[in-house]
């Protein structure tokens, strides 16, 4: 019989749980437990590295916590904090099932950074059941470059991150741009630099100031998060670009808000955008590096109100899908997550831990 758990507290306790680091105590109450640094753990991250306080107290509480269920990190430096906690303490210890999501790394390093980074990912292959990443085109890049087996890394989409805003959308005639690391602002200032129409960028890189030069359409400023998705929302569309040897794939959150907001989006990077829409389905996608490819596109917005309006209106509707809001979303990773455990332990039989999130 298989059993079930809604996201709600209309149900019973389910006999399984999944341990995270993230998200809200409120939200998936019956099944998820957060792990949080409070009491005590706070003021040990005042005296040392938070990250290093918060995967110890992810371990205690693995555990601790008698029902089976994976634990899910994010893949920042507590969760390898975790998986090295449970690689080297394995011989006495209970190894529960780790699942990494939003799992974004960098090219190898040099010397003793370089050493670092290898014992990492060692760590990581042996104590680390499945990493979650955002673009089917970092599964080979990633396991190319840390010689990761392919079957530890999944794609997975993005979700949007505006559902919790309440923000204004309008269209106050301008083009926008923005964001810091992953960007190719000289690609995008040189497709931008003749068309006749104001563009703002929000960025914290002083250089794209220098770039813009003399082009008294393009504005640029450092701005709030809130103030990034104001301006977001009152853009007739937005534009990125991204370096065309940047190792992995970016931008899933800014296409995604920008498609929810109902802004049509033009990207110049074709490898990040696999997995989630078809080019014409309220984005326009070129290769990186193509300022030709993505200053006609650019135009062929801006001379066809029409255009912009159908494509406006695609965004929105494609946007909307279950699976690209974050609470469906964070109910995929964790079932995904509830899988692997059971199949750790119980290898070819299916799964009865089910979450249901409606």
């Amino acid at each position: 019989m298989r059993k079930s758990s809604r996201a709600t507290d209309s149900v019973s306790s389910p006999s399984f749980v999944v341990l995270t680091d993230h998200g809200s105590p409120g939200l998936f109450s019956l099944y998820r437990r957060v792990i949080r640094l409070e009491g005590v753990w706070a003021a040990l991250a005042r005296l040392f590295p938070s990250a290093i306080v918060l995967g110890l107290k992810c371990w205690f509480a693995s555990l601790a916590e008698r029902r089976p269920g994976p634990f899910v990190t994010i893949g920042s430096a507590h969760g390898f904090v975790f998986a090295a906690l449970q690689f080297f303490c394995g011989w006495f210890a209970h190894r529960r099932t780790h699942v990494m999501f939003d799992l974004l790394l960098e090219r190898k390093r040099r010397g003793l950074l370089g050493l670092f980074d290898a014992a990492k990912m060692h760590v990581f292959n042996k104590a680390v059941d499945l990493a979650v990443v955002w673009g089917t085109d970092d599964i080979a890049t990633y396991s190319r470059e840390y010689s990761i087996p392919p079957g530890k890394l999944r794609f997975h989409p993005f979700h949007n991150t505006l559902a919790a805003y309440d923000i204004e959308v309008g269209d106050d005639g301008y083009v926008f741009a923005g964001g810091n690391n992953g960007r190719d602002y000289q690609t995008l200032i040189e497709a931008l630099r003749d068309i006749d129409y104001p563009v703002f960028i929000a960025t914290q890189c002083e250089h794209v100031r220098h770039l813009a030069k003399g082009l008294n359409h393009i504005r640029v400023e450092a701005v709030t998060p809130e103030e990034f998705r104001k301006k977001m929302a009152r853009s007739s569309f937005v534009v990125e670009a991204h370096p065309k040897d940047f190792f992995r794939t970016a931008g899933h959150q800014t296409f995604l808000n920008a498609m929810y907001l109902g802004k049509p989006f033009v990207m110049a990077d074709a490898r990040s955008a696999i997995g989630y829409f078809e080019d014409g389905e309220g984005w326009f996608v070129v290769d990186a590096g193509d300022s030709a490819a993505l200053r006609e596109r650019i135009f062929s917005l801006l001379s066809d109100r029409r255009l912009l309006c159908d494509m406006s209106i695609k965004a929105r509707k494609v946007a909307a899908q279950p699976l690209f809001q974050a609470d469906q979303n964070m109910c995929s990773l964790y079932n995904i997550a509830l899988d692997v455990a059971h199949t750790r332990t119980c290898p070819g039989t299916s799964s009865p831990w089910r979450i249901e999130c409606r």
